[in-house]
Parts: C-alpha cells; structure tokens; sequence
C-alpha cells in the first residue's frame, strides 16, 4: 500500500462535507442550531433515524439554519419538528424520507489524504473515523465488512468493488462522491445502500455501474436526484430467487444512458418513479423477467434513442410521457414475446429509424399500440414478425417517413396509413399471410435509392383483394406485384389511377390470382425498363394501359391463362405507333380472338 498522509483534526464549527459537529456541547447545538451539521439532535428536525441521533426523529431544531437529518427511516419512524428556525429536510412522519445524513455523532471531523486500497478488513481499518477521503476507495479481495467507514461521508474520487466477500455494502453516512461508483464480480452482495447519497461524479463516461453481481435483489440510492452521466446496470441477480428492489426515489435525471441488460430478477422499473430525463439512451434488454416499464410513465426527454429488446416476458411499456428524443434518436422494440400494451402516445418525431420485430401478445387478443402523435419517422420504418396486430390504427398522423416502410411476415389484415404522403424508396410489403388491403391513399412522394433493387414491392399476400395508391404519380424505380391474391375473397381493386411514370426500371406483374384488368394504371404513361405481365390466371384485359406510349425496355406477355392473345396483341401495336422498337415476347396466353 502507498505511503498515505494523515490529517486530523477537530472542528468546533461545524464538520467538513457534512460531518458531525462534535466540538460544541449539545445545549449549544439546539439553541444555536449548527450549518451542515449531521444528526437529529442538532439544529434541525428531520424524519428517520440519523447516524447517532434519536430513533424518533422529534428533537426541536434551534432558531438558525440547521444541519440536514440523517438516513431515510424504516416507514414506521416519526417525523420531526421544525423548530422555530428553519431546520434541515426532514422527512414525513410514516414515510421516514429523512434529510441528507451525516457522520454519527461520536465522529470528529478528519480527513484521509490520498487512495486506500483495501483487500481485507485489516487494511480498510485504517479508514475507521475518517470522514472525508481525498481520493478514490478501492475494495477487493477478503473485504467482508464496511464497519470501518461508518463515519465516511464523502469520498473525492471513486468507489470501486471488485470480487469482494460482503454480503452488504450499507454506507449510511456516505452523501458525496466526486468520481463514480463501480461494483463489479462480488458474487455473494446482495444489498447495496446509499440512504444518504446526494451527489456523484464521472468516471470514463459513467458515474453509477452494477455489474455481474449474481446474488443482488436490493439498490438503494433513494436520496441522488441526478447524475451526471449514465446508469448501468447489467449482469445481475441470475443466483436469486429474490426479485430486485431498486430504490432511486428521486432520481430525476440521468446525465448519460440509462441501461438495464440482462437484470435476471427485475420485474418491474417502479424504483423510478420521478425520473423525467435521459441525457442518453434508454435500453433495456435481455432482461427475463421484467414484466412491465409502466414505472417510466413520467419519462419526457431521452437525448438519445431507445431500445428495448429481449424482454420475453414484458407485457406492458407506457412512455406515454416521452416527448423527445435525441437528432438522431431511433426506436426499437425487438424480441417482445408477452407483449399486450405499448404506449408512446406523444411522441411527435422519431428522428431515426423505428423498427417494431418479433412481437406478439401472449393472451392472442390484438396488440394495443398508441403512436397517435406520430407526425414523422426521420429513417426507415420496419415492422417485422409482430403477431397480434390487426391493423396500423395506432399510426393515423403519421405523414413522412425518411427511409424505407417495411412490413414483412406479420399478421396485419390492413396496412393502413392513410395520412403518409411522403417515403423513401423502397416501400416493401411482402410474406404477410392475412393482409388484405393497403391503404396508402396519401401517398404522393416517393424518393429514390439507387442502391434499392425495388422502389415498391408487393409480393407473398395470398388474401390481398384492396391497393390504394390513388395520389402517387411516380415510381422512382422498380415496381413489382407478385404472388398474391390465390387466397382473396374478391377480385383485385388496384388504384394508382394518378400514375404515370416508372422511373429507372420495370413494371412487373406476375402470380397475382385476382387481378382481372389493368385499370388502376389507367394514367400510365412512360415505363423507363421493361414491362412483363406473366402468369395472372384471372387477368383478361390490358385496356387499362391505353395510355402507355414510351416504353424503354422489352414487353413481356405470356401465360395468362384467360387473357386473350389479341389483348397482347394490340398492345404491342400501341407501343410501336408511338416508335417503340424493343422486343415482344408473346406466348402462353387464351387463343380467342377478340371482339
């Protein structure tokens, strides 16, 4: 160990960092009433029991400002008077939400110069008295108590725990930390408490991390109202049958990201029941049996993006507060197999992308989903695999989406989104079984991505009979409608009578078992690639595409089994009276002629 600086002293004014006043008699303390002082009998009333004061919390403070009380009670304790002057925060009767703590009162102020280092109760012995520790604490290896920092009430630097044997960690004294606090690989700590924690620093980016503590089912910090940097808490309790209790009473904002992964015995996240701010991210992932984030319902601002993924049993997240998300703030919720309730019902912007996956609910009623106030998506959007969700009732307002709208392999019946006007190519709707209609009656922008094999792709939607593209006039790329319809009900409404151009690529029409006529493209003029109509069983007409006259690539028509040949026929002679000279395939199709 390092060769250490001691310095002691004695204070009659009052103790540094909040430590006990020890130097006055205590008739003093109550008529005069002591700044910064420790403990219920000073000059300050507080609930709960302080470090060496009275269980009850009643004695009266003095007629100046009196120190703050001590560790927050137990529930049963009684608060304590004011006094005449204004004493120290203290807590309510019943609840015991105690004023900042201090020092027992048989603690003299002093101070230890420099890092200990302490691998055995022996060595953190030489701590026993100090209250304040200019520099960081670090406990490892056979440290099985903390008796000897009974009297700590601020640390300059950080607290460090790693593979110790405790079993507690309780430092009610404690109230400040300059650096971070970092508890990592102590298997057999099941409490971690800081009654009277007020303020905390940084260190490498993070100022609280709990990790790979196996046998942890309690964190308290009920006093800290923020941090200046992120919460970490990973890695923990998968040794207990204990559920966690966390305890941050009013912590309000993190100054970092706040981060809950792979918490074995979190159920539920009420153990933040005023935090409004994250000045991060919010994840919360991989923890098995977290079952609600209804305790989140206050959140307003995450300057980050959020992600929740790998919940299995979460049932419930309400964020119906939250507001605000970071510039390039996205949105996640994957792996949610218990899934019933997700309320976002604020929110205006996603400026990133927002991707919905691997979603059901374990009752089997319908997905209840509340994004009512969902104006604009700043990347792509994807639903993917999300069972239990009938339709996109919750995305009414939704009106830009700056990327690629996704939906593939769930078990939507309408793809409804009658207010998008605007997306970035590619618009994928494929491998949904039960969808019958696509409602994209607003639509009038799609912009390009060269990188996109298809600008706007239909394909695998065996009981799709309704298409309403209505406004859209142009199709920056590839346009296809495939495999569909051999489960429909009705016969294909297709609407996209305000189109005209297919910019860059093809029109392709194949598989599609409902589809009677062409229509819904009857305003289409200009075809920039090919154009192939092939293997449509129920098409037997081409008239909808009287308008067509510049086609720059090959037409394709065959194997229509109820389309007259006549009917490729005549379009092919349309295409080469405008001056048309590319190849026709024709074959497959009804002998008739036409009439």
């Amino acid at each position: 160990m390092s060769r250490k600086t001691w310095v002691l002293f004695l204070s009659t004014l009052g103790a540094l960092g909040g430590a006990a006043s020890c130097g006055k008699s205590e008739s003093d303390r109550q008529s005069n009433g002591d700044n910064g002082g420790s403990s219920s009998v000073g000059g300050s009333v507080s609930g709960g029991s302080s470090g060496g004061g009275g269980a009850s919390g009643s004695a009266n403070g003095g007629t100046s400002n009196g120190g703050s009380g001590g560790d927050a009670g137990d529930g049963s304790v009684t608060g304590g008077t004011s006094g005449s002057g204004p004493g120290g925060e203290g807590g309510a009767g019943g609840a015991g939400d105690g004023g900042s703590g201090g020092a027992p009162d048989e603690c003299e102020a002093a101070t230890f110069q420099g890092d200990v280092t302490a691998s055995s109760d022996a060595e953190l012995a030489v701590l026993e008295g100090i209250t304040r520790l200019e520099g960081d604490l670090v406990l490892r290896a056979s440290v099985s108590n903390v008796r000897a920092l009974t009297c700590l009430t601020s640390i300059t630097g950080n607290l460090n725990l790693a593979a110790t044997t405790l079993t507690d960690l309780e430092l009610d004294a404690l109230a400040s930390i300059g650096g971070a606090i970092t508890l990592r690989e102590n298997a057999t700590l099941t409490r971690v408490s800081f009654p009277n924690l007020t303020s905390l620093g940084v260190d490498a980016g993070s100022s609280l991390t709990l990790e790979y503590l196996s046998s942890l089912a309690a964190l308290h910090v009920p006093r800290l109202a923020q941090t200046p940097a992120g919460l970490r808490l990973a890695e923990l309790g998968w040794q207990t049958d204990e559920a966690l209790v966390l305890r941050f009473d009013r912590l309000e904002t993190v100054g970092g990201t706040l981060q809950l992964d792979h918490v074995a015995n979190l159920q539920s996240v009420d153990g933040f029941p005023r935090l409004a701010a994250i000045q991060g991210n919010l994840w919360v992932t991989g923890n098995g049996s977290l079952e609600t984030l209804d305790g989140l319902a206050g959140l307003q601002t995450v300057d980050g993006s959020v992600d929740v993924g790998g919940n299995l049993m979460l049932r419930s997240v309400d964020l119906a507060s939250l507001t605000t998300l970071g510039p390039s703030g996205a949105v996640s919720f994957s792996n949610l197999g218990a899934l019933e309730s997700l309320d976002l019902r604020s929110l205006v912007e996603i400026p990133g992308s927002f991707r919905f996956s691997v979603v059901s609910s374990s009752k089997g009623a319908p997905l209840a989903l509340d994004f009512r106030s969902l104006e604009t998506v700043g990347a792509s959007m994807e639903l993917y695999t999300v069972f239990n969700l009938e339709n996109l009732d919750a995305f009414q307002s939704l009106a830009t989406i700056g990327g690629e709208l996704r939906i593939s392999q769930s078990e939507i019946v309408r793809a409804n989104l009658p207010n998008l006007e605007s997306v970035v190519a590619p618009v994928s709707i494929i491998y949904n079984p039960l969808l019958r209609s696509i409602e994209l009656g607003s639509l009038t922008t799609m912009l390009p991505d060269p990188s996109a094999a298809y600008a706007l792709e239909l394909d695998r939607l065996p009981r799709l009979d309704s298409v309403d593209l209505r406004a859209l006039t142009q199709v920056p790329g590839a346009f296809s409608l495939h495999n569909s319809g051999e489960e429909a009900a009705a016969p294909l409404t297709l609407n996209a009578t305000a189109l005209t151009t297919i910019g860059d690529a093809s029109l392709s029409l194949a598989f599609v078992s409902n589809l009677h006529d062409l229509s819904g493209f009857s305003a289409l003029r200009f075809v920039t690639g090919g154009l192939s109509v092939y293997m449509n069983a129920s098409l037997t007409n081409l008239h909808g595409l009287e308008e067509l006259t510049e086609l720059e690539g090959d037409l394709a028509v065959f194997s229509n089994a109820a389309l007259p040949t006549c009917e490729a026929r005549w379009l092919e002679d349309q295409l080469q009276m405008s001056g048309w000279s590319g190849m026709a395939t024709i074959s497959g199709n009804l002998s008739d002629t036409c009439n």
